[in-house]
């Protein structure tokens, strides 16, 4: 498991966990699994794309594309934070 998805896979959790309590039923772990592993490839690569294009982090931070997961109910919240971590990760590689 690479770095950022070790930063990134308790948050995604409670975003699946929220939703889960939020809607009174049993928590999907595999639904959860591909939902996480699905932002989890478009973190790093939305952020690859915004260190190449010479983004500052602010700019990555407000463009992140987060739109299939905004079902989940904590996504908007951690989406920001997601985002800035992954863009300082591909920044210091």
């Amino acid at each position: 498991m690479c770095r950022i998805t070790r930063l990134l896979f308790a948050s995604l959790l409670a975003l699946h966990a929220g939703s889960a309590c939020a809607l009174q039923v049993r928590f999907d772990l595999p639904t959860a699994r591909a939902q996480t592993r699905d932002h989890l490839s478009a973190l790093p690569q939305q952020a690859v794309q915004a260190v190449k294009n010479g983004t500052d982090i602010e700019e990555a931070v407000r463009s992140f594309n987060g739109s299939a997961f905004g079902h989940l109910r904590l996504a908007s919240d951690l989406a920001g934070r997601n985002m800035s971590r992954a863009y300082l990760e591909v920044e210091r590689a």
